[in-house]
């Protein structure tokens, strides 16, 4: 039996345009099959995945390059199903939804939220994100996460702490956008939140 992970097309799409828009590059110059692109329910091999972030990297020449896509790395970015993550009420059913759903997107990996006393760490583990292409991988998660709490909290909204399984990223910018400590290398990459902030409700209109 393979032992293999796989992502979604769809799942990393805003990658492709806030490249284009922030870069001047493409997929297509990721050398990635035009038909992986075409359909948005492709399944990409991990590995590769994780390489062309790391190509992504040499290609900028800026290691923190994920924050400077960060506008375009949400779940609104994807489209119907993205805007359909969002579409909760209120945020624990937000999160449940999204813990849960991102299995048809991503294998291999589980995103699930854990209390400790009055925080919950929004927790993203994958023991095939590996090598250098994984410190995008797992920064792109945490800005993910960070991005779904601002959309319910507001733009000035700031986790209690960043934790990233990955090694570190030296960058001002990092700091600037989550505006919280952040721990490189540690087990799992987690977003800390307090407790207080689960009956925040979502203004947008559609509901689960």
């Amino acid at each position: 039996m393979l032992d293999i992970a796989f992502i979604r097309t769809l799942f990393i799409k805003p990658l492709d345009y806030a490249i284009q828009k922030h870069y001047g590059l493409s997929f297509q110059q990721l050398d990635i099959p035009e038909l992986l692109i075409r359909e948005s329910m492709s399944l990409i091999p991990f590995k590769d995945y994780l390489f062309w972030l790391d190509r992504i990297e040499e290609l900028t020449n800026e290691p923190s390059y994920m924050i400077t896509l960060a506008d375009q790395m949400t779940f609104r970015s994807m489209g119907g199903l993205g805007e359909w993550y969002l579409s909760c009420p209120d945020l624990p059913l937000a999160l449940r939804r999204i813990n849960y759903g991102l299995s048809c997107l991503q294998s291999g990996a589980s995103y699930h939220s854990e209390l400790s006393g009055k925080i919950i760490k929004w927790t993203y583990e994958n023991p095939y994100s590996k090598g250098k292409g994984s410190r995008h991988d797992h920064l792109r998660v945490a800005v993910l996460f960070t991005q779904t709490l601002r959309d319910y909290m507001g733009e000035d909204f700031s986790p209690l702490k960043i934790e990233i399984n990955a090694q570190e990223i030296r960058s001002e910018k990092i700091t600037e956008f989550f505006q919280c400590p952040i721990r490189w290398g540690a087990p799992k990459t987690q977003v800390w939140l307090p407790m207080s902030i689960l009956g925040a409700s979502n203004n947008q209109p559609n509901q689960c």
